[in-house]
């Protein structure tokens, strides 16, 4: 049998017994392009430092004071049974150097990287508590100059977080009430990344929708 034959019938094979697989790559989309800051609007919080493209092509949000971020304003965003990831650095400051809010069912919820002093990761907010104050809270070393792959799941059942491949948290959402902590972050609805006295880079922004 030629060699073009035996390849076409292994991926047919593959197709009917794995379509989740072989569909997987076409569900994930990136909402980064690494040229122009594209659907990705900079929020107007008072003091925001400047938002642009690097010429390693990085999403860069400056030093604020206090807050910079850049707001989602492209197609709409799932509300559950999806991924986002994203790669993230800190070039220097004080405190979180990515806030990634998202949504969750008819709530939004975000990942705090760096948070209180530069050690805190979690979820705010959760029952009224915020990441420094509920199960989510994880003491952490992150260093400056250094990428993490940053990535959340929401399901109907939990919403989880990774730093590169290690689970930090995963919540269950029955029973729990998912809500942002009053305050600027709000702005970064429907979907937005922020930091705080810091300067930081993003890349490699996708989101892939689960089965």
């Amino acid at each position: 049998m030629p060699l073009r034959i035996e390849i076409y019938l292994i991926a047919l094979v593959v197709a009917v017994l794995c379509p989740a697989v072989v569909g997987a790559e076409e569900k994930t989309v990136s909402l980064f392009d690494g040229d122009s800051t594209g659907a990705w609007k900079s929020i107007e919080f008072g003091g925001e430092g400047e938002v642009h493209v690097s010429f390693e092509g990085e999403l860069t949000l400056e030093n604020g004071n206090p807050i910079t971020g850049v707001v989602w304003t492209g197609d709409a965003i799932p509300t559950t049974n999806y991924e986002i990831s994203l790669e993230a650095k800190k070039h220097y400051g004080d405190d979180f150097f990515c806030g990634l809010t998202f949504p969750v069912g008819d709530s939004h919820a975000t990942l705090i990287c760096g948070g209180w002093g530069g050690a805190i990761v979690g979820l705010s907010s959760i029952d009224g508590k915020d990441a420094s104050l509920n199960e989510t809270r994880t003491l952490t070393s992150l260093e400056d100059g250094r990428w993490y792959l940053l990535r959340v799941r929401v399901t109907d059942a939990t919403i989880s977080g990774w730093i590169d491949e290690e689970l930090v948290f995963e919540v269950e959402r029955e029973g729990k009430e998912i809500s942002l902590r009053p305050g600027p972050i709000e702005k970064c609805v429907p979907l937005g990344i922020a930091n705080y006295r810091t300067r930081s880079a993003f890349r490699k922004i996708e989101l892939k929708q689960l089965d």
